[in-house]
């Protein structure tokens, strides 16, 4: 799980610098699904919350 994630945030970088434009080029240079590409991605997205000190 968490090679996964790693595998998203690395994606989302190379997104937000330009070096692919789109998922679907992502999913080519990886020769993966492009679907499997955006379910990675929308993970990097999910806010992560402390647990509660006390409950």
């Amino acid at each position: 799980m968490i090679k996964a994630i790693a595998r998203g945030f690395r994606w989302r970088k190379l997104l937000k610098t330009g070096v692919y434009g789109t998922i679907e080029e992502i999913a080519a240079a990886e020769k993966i699904n492009s679907s499997y590409v955006s379910r990675l991605l929308r993970m990097t997205l999910l806010a992560i919350h402390d647990a509660p000190s006390s409950i």
